[in-house]
């Protein structure tokens, strides 16, 4: 009989245990991860870095329903800029500046736009694409297609 308490406890603990782990997330949320974002009306479920950085770059730049992508960027100077910039794009902003000046006369290429409100700007435009911090990004607006986390 104590035998089969022991066990019974030992189970009870594991199936604890495995409720307690299947929970927790194995990263870490943070406020600060960079979530990338389109319309909900996208049939894109999911992005890759490598993805979003063609994307950014203009190297890709049309949907798989054939659409023109409408990237969005939030506006230079705020410092979620500077890391989407150094985490997607690998790039300093003299980098990105050159590049698009490079992409300017060889593809009369313009870089993104940049928006103050890169949420309404999405939600808006059912071909945009912009990204956020997760403490900004208002998620019923939007559809998740890339977190990036935080350094």
């Amino acid at each position: 009989m104590q035998k089969q308490q022991k066990t019974s406890r030992a189970f009870l603990f594991l199936l604890f245990i495995a409720g307690t782990l299947q929970s927790t997330p194995l990263e870490a949320e943070s406020l600060d991860d960079i979530l990338v974002f389109v319309n909900p009306s996208n049939s894109i479920r999911k992005l890759s870095v490598a993805e979003v950085r063609q994307i950014f770059l203009k190297e890709k730049t049309k949907w798989s329903t054939g659409n023109n992508i409408l990237c969005i960027h939030p506006p230079q100077n705020v410092g979620l800029r500077n890391q989407f910039r150094s985490q997607v794009l690998d790039m300093t902003q003299e980098e990105e500046d050159t590049y698009w000046q490079d992409k300017k006369i060889r593809d009369n290429l313009s870089p993104p736009v940049s928006l103050g409100n890169t949420y309404r700007a999405v939600f808006s435009l059912r071909e945009g694409i912009s990204y956020g911090y997760r403490k900004d990004v208002p998620r019923s607006a939007v559809k998740i297609v890339l977190v990036i986390p935080a350094h």
